[in-house]
């Protein structure tokens, strides 16, 4: 099995070192071939010196893309283009990915009938949880703090995986109309949706996804996720 790790990036030097660290460290079967690509979208800090920086410490492990085209789903499309994997994995720059992570997440393809899989998101207050975001959350309060936990047990997903841990076979994207460019993240507008949207899509024409409570990955709960006027907006 040969796996592509999709990683787009917008101006997160800060951050993206320390999701490639934990890319790099990955623990997977020898016979898992895998690789990573990095997928610039227009950054104007050092992210792409960085991200050459691990080409080279680590060859055939990391690519590096540049595409100039504003919007996430315009990268992730683009991407798309330039792998040729059998089964595609998805994640974010502002994530803490468990060292098992790869491995679990795509560890349901083993069935050929398997053509996508979503794992679990934790949130992390690191800064502390205000009293208002305590207790058992609805779905709506979820969604924005991109936490994504159906429980322990896996199962057929009946409701759409979040961007920052997902996978898909190849083909998937032969059949089905790919990422919504009028949705997702574009520079500084932080609005979502491009990775709900195909995830929902492609459950509502029946293709068997997978939810996977073992391939874990955190997301930190920013100061500006806590407020009021971000979940509004």
């Amino acid at each position: 099995m040969n796996v592509s790790v999709i990683l787009c990036t917008y101006n997160r030097v800060t951050l993206l070192g320390r999701v490639m660290e934990q890319l790099a460290a990955q623990k997977t079967s020898p016979e898992l071939t895998w690789e990573v690509l990095i997928v610039d979208n227009h950054s104007s800090d050092a992210t792409a010196a960085l991200a050459k920086e691990y080409v080279q410490r680590f060859p055939g492990r990391f690519r590096y893309a540049y595409v100039a085209q504003q919007g996430k789903a315009h990268a992730l499309n683009a991407a798309l283009d330039m792998v040729g994997s059998e089964i595609l994995a998805f994640t974010d720059d502002d994530v803490d990915i468990d060292p098992m992570w790869l491995q679990e997440l795509i560890r349901p393809f083993a069935d050929p009938m398997c053509m996508g899989t979503g794992g679990r998101i934790v949130p992390v207050f690191n800064q502390g949880q205000p009293p208002w975001l305590r207790g058992p959350l609805t779905r709506e309060l979820r969604g924005p703090l991109v936490e994504f936990d159906l429980g322990d047990q896996p199962q057929a997903l009946r409701q759409a995986p979040y961007g920052a841990n997902m996978a898909f076979r190849r083909e998937i994207f032969q059949r089905h109309p790919r990422f919504r460019t009028d949705l997702g993240p574009k520079g500084r507008n932080a609005v979502k949706g491009e990775d709900i949207e195909i995830a929902h899509r492609l459950i509502e024409a029946g293709e068997p996804l997978v939810y996977v409570p073992t391939a874990l990955v955190r997301h930190p709960v920013e100061p500006d996720r806590q407020r009021r006027s971000y979940f509004f907006r």
